[in-house]
């Protein structure tokens, strides 16, 4: 089975500790709810064309997200995954 990419991460929050896991996809409820959990939507959506589903990567993209110190959670750039280097990186702003 194929190793999946995970998304980046950087936690700048000082009351959330996440140290050694890993980000591999955003759902919104509480871990503890019973039931259905919902992915995120983004506000922001990755170039269409520059998305490669490959094995590694599903949606053909990852993307990278910071935990502000205040605890807001933020999309800050996408990771794409095509071959000859026709991906590359998108930032946000």
């Amino acid at each position: 089975m194929t190793v999946q990419f995970s998304q980046g991460f950087s936690n700048q929050c000082p009351w959330v500790n996440l140290k050694g896991y890993s980000l591999y996809y955003i759902w919104q409820g509480h871990p503890a709810d019973e039931g259905e959990k919902h992915f995120y939507q983004l506000k922001s959506k990755p170039d269409p064309e520059k998305v490669g589903v490959m094995s590694a990567c599903w949606d053909g993209y990852a993307g990278s997200y910071q935990l502000s110190a205040e605890g807001s959670l933020i999309l800050t750039r996408f990771h794409y995954f095509l071959p000859n280097g026709l991906g590359g990186v998108r930032y946000l702003t």
